[in-house]
């Protein structure tokens, strides 16, 4: 039904999609490009049900497109949409949401840059493809500056895209029935901020603003990676603590017995004001980084290669 790529090579089999992402992509397993991915192995199946609850067909052309960019002003960073089906006369912008929070609005992020001459550039590049699809009138720089400067880019990327044609931009918004309270009020912003640059844009019939709802399980080898992460993360924290006292320890202990008096002082003290990290773990790195020959290789040692955490973009098992 439909061509695979990433960015917009040639195109692609599923699993070599999946290890075209870069590593740090699946750093943790409860990314929304893990659930993404999940979702669009079966991708022909998916895209098939997805448009015909869009009221579309798919062409010859259609194409699915993984970190679909598209261009900004200058040097400014392009838009980079999750996932873009394009064809003739059709584009549809997906952006997946799990446990990510909200991103900054157009306010903050016209605040935070070294020219605010340029960002508002930038903006007004966004506004003019935004406008384009507009029933009347121009959103200004003044109506969007409480709304999310990444929900903009992304609209705008969609209605550049299908210029000329039909314009669709689609949050896809994983849940679960694992989710807490915080990850709920997540969810909950994602259709505000939709429905809130919706009624903004006053788009014309030829664009608009969909919100996907999918309910999701983690089966239990996703959990059991998941921990497995969480515990690397953390092992990874404490020895960064640790390679920080290490240091003062070393300068300050003229002897092995120095070392090991200073490191036991350390144990007896309050541990790192980090909650990620177990005390225990902290101390035991030391202790062994002390009574080793060469410290620093005894941590290094501990820094060995893990499996690569991607594998969790097909343990997941959408319902």
């Amino acid at each position: 039904m439909s061509t695979l790529h990433f960015g917009d090579p040639a195109a692609l089999s599923y699993t070599t999609l999946v290890h075209t992402f870069p590593p740090w992509t699946f750093a943790k397993p409860t990314r929304s490009t893990v659930r993404l991915l999940a979702w669009w192995r079966d991708h022909d199946a998916r895209l098939s049900w997805l448009l015909d609850g869009l009221k579309a067909k798919a062409t010859p052309e259609a194409r699915l497109s993984f970190e679909y960019s598209v261009a900004s002003v200058g040097r400014a960073k392009p838009s980079f949409t999750d996932v873009m089906f394009c064809q003739p006369g059709l584009a549809v912008g997906i952006e997946a949401k799990w446990t990510e929070g909200r991103s900054e609005t157009v306010r903050r992020w016209l605040e935070s840059g070294k020219s605010a001459r340029f960002r508002r550039e930038v903006l007004g590049h966004w506004l003019a493809h935004v406008n384009a699809f507009r029933s009347s009138g121009k959103v200004a720089e003044a109506d969007v500056l409480d709304l999310p400067y990444q929900a903009v880019h992304r609209t705008a990327s969609a209605c550049c895209t299908g210029a000329g044609g039909r314009a669709i931009v689609l949050y896809q918004r994983f849940t679960g029935s694992e989710d807490c309270e915080v990850r709920q009020r997540l969810h909950d912003d994602v259709g505000e901020d939709l429905a809130a640059l919706a009624a903004v844009v006053r788009p014309a019939p030829r664009l608009e603003f969909w919100l996907l709802s999918v309910p999701t399980t983690c089966t239990p080898a996703f959990k059991k990676l998941s921990a497995a992460v969480e515990r690397a993360t953390a092992s990874a924290t404490a020895i960064a603590y640790a390679c920080e006292a290490l240091s003062r320890v070393l300068v300050l202990g003229r002897n092995r017995d120095d070392r090991e008096g200073l490191v036991e002082e350390i144990a007896r003290g309050r541990p790192p004001n980090d909650e990620t990290v177990d005390p225990r773990e902290y101390v035991e790195i030391l202790r062994e980084a002390v009574a080793a020959r060469n410290g620093w290789r005894r941590i290094l040692a501990r820094c060995a290669p893990r499996q690569d955490p991607r594998l969790a973009a097909v343990r997941l098992r959408p319902r």
